[in-house]
């Protein structure tokens, strides 16, 4: 998979999303690793993109997850708040 260049053998046991949250700096993302859930995702959208407005800077969402409620939540968190 085109992620696990995020990985090596010393993440070996570690939450995939923490692993990666300590490499993403380096390359100019912010990562924000949340536990999130249908109902809070509109919320979560609306906080990263005002979060980014406030520093002029462009908002956009990755999302990664294998549940498709949460992938249905955040296609219609982004597009109703706007977030690419």
């Amino acid at each position: 998979l085109q992620r696990q260049v995020l990985y090596d053998v010393g993440d070996v046991g570690a939450a995939k999303a923490e692993a990666a949250a300590r490499r993403l700096p380096a390359l100019g993302i912010e990562p924000r690793v949340e536990a999130l859930r249908p109902a809070t995702v509109s919320a979560f959208v609306a906080a990263v993109r005002d979060e980014a407005a406030a520093r002029a800077q462009a908002a956009i969402v990755l999302e990664c997850t294998d549940q498709p409620a949460l992938k249905f939540a955040f296609n219609d968190a982004c597009l109703a708040h706007g977030v690419p």
